[in-house]
């Protein structure tokens, strides 16, 4: 069996933000334009009324009280950028921005004191959500997403079983699996079937909207494991019950964020310490493990095992059997490719071959792999 772990790297070469750069994407996506002479109208990610510069600035001023930055005032300036392309070029360090996340989720949960009243933490809580679950969903607007478009053709087309172990929550590498396997129809308004290519979420969806042409297979090639959710699964708040949306409804702030209509929650997890999955992901993380003990080759694309991933990573590293023949690292940071070296406890004598970038992991695979079917 080939397993492939993609992490935010994999992600990142399609256009997608890694945790780094989730509120410098949260920046760019602010739209600020002049109407009406000098009025200035401000549109931004957010689905609220009023205000929407000043809807997230409770969470940039906490993020600056607890990180001892300055956030909050360059996002109150946007509207005075008018016309200025990429006012801000806003990056933060992955273990500030986990550790803000942690922190909020504990408060929340009561697990830690903090001075600001429960509503409000609560309020803020619900608004770094919404932040996040947009900025890493507007990734996929208009995304060609060549990448995963080659991954899906040259890779996962190849004869044998295939198991993606995603930790990833955008649906850029969704879209592509469904775009491979169905045709939008002009004039119909409709997507039908075009070629098959069986394969799975691993998952037991109650509900299939706009995915009408899915089916959970025991049998299928292509098993795809998202053991942190995605951001077209839903969670129903009082059955517990899954359902899966179209994966363009990732950028679509209505049925994601407030899921009004159906009444239920993205199944999302955040890039927290200590994470609690839920029921229906305990069974997918579970489904990871197992294809990883039967991996014949791994291939670990621009997954770096952050800290946030310290227990998940040693777990599914540690699953690998020693009769692993071969492993591909794709990571441009070496000490990246050295920490899954070391999480790599029980493999043996086998290759490893490191490659540079997601890029030139696909470019000499399918080289090799076009010479092996012609020898």
């Amino acid at each position: 069996m080939y397993v492939y772990i993609l992490g935010a790297g994999a992600s990142k070469a399609d256009g997608a933000p890694v945790t780094s750069e989730i509120f410098g994407a949260a920046f760019r996506n602010v739209n600020v334009e002049r109407v009406d002479g000098s009025r200035r109208f401000v549109s931004t990610v957010s689905p609220f009324e009023g205000n929407p510069i000043s809807e997230f600035l409770p969470v940039f001023e906490l993020f600056d009280k607890w990180e001892r930055t300055r956030l909050a005032p360059k996002w109150s300036g946007l509207p005075k950028e008018i016309y200025t392309p990429l006012p801000h070029q806003v990056a933060v360090d992955t273990r500030r921005f986990g550790h803000f996340y942690s922190k909020l989720y504990r408060i929340n949960r009561g697990l830690e004191p903090c001075d600001l009243t429960p509503e409000v933490m609560k309020d803020i809580w619900r608004k770094a959500t919404w932040l996040f679950y947009h900025t890493i969903g507007s990734a996929g607007w208009h995304r060609e997403c060549k990448y995963y478009q080659a991954f899906v053709e040259r890779t996962l087309a190849r004869p044998g079983v295939h198991c993606v172990i995603s930790f990833n929550v955008d649906t850029l590498l969704d879209n592509c699996l469904y775009r491979l396997c169905c045709s939008f129809v002009p004039g119909t308004g409709v997507w039908e079937r075009k070629k098959e290519l069986e394969w799975t979420y691993g998952v037991e969806f109650g509900v299939r909207d706009g995915m009408r042409e899915y089916e959970f297979r025991h049998d299928a090639k292509i098993l795809y494991y998202k053991p942190h959710g995605s951001l077209h699964w839903g969670l129903s708040r009082e059955t517990g019950q899954v359902s899966l949306h179209h994966p363009a409804e990732s950028s679509n702030y209505e049925k994601l964020f407030l899921r009004q209509d159906s009444n239920e929650d993205a199944l999302v997890i955040l890039p927290i310490e200590e994470k609690e999955l839920p029921l229906p992901l305990q069974g997918v993380w579970n489904g990871a493990l197992d294809a990883m003990s039967r991996a014949e080759e791994l291939f670990v694309i621009g997954y770096s095992a952050p800290d946030t991933d310290n227990r998940e990573a040693a777990q599914l590293f540690g699953k690998a059997s020693a009769s692993l023949k071969r492993v591909v690292i794709a990571n441009p940071c070496e000490s990246n490719r050295q920490r899954i070296r070391d999480l790599l406890v029980n493999f043996g004598t086998g290759q490893v071959i490191e490659y540079h970038d997601f890029e030139e992991c696909l470019k000499r695979e399918f080289e090799e792999t076009c010479a092996a079917k012609e020898a």
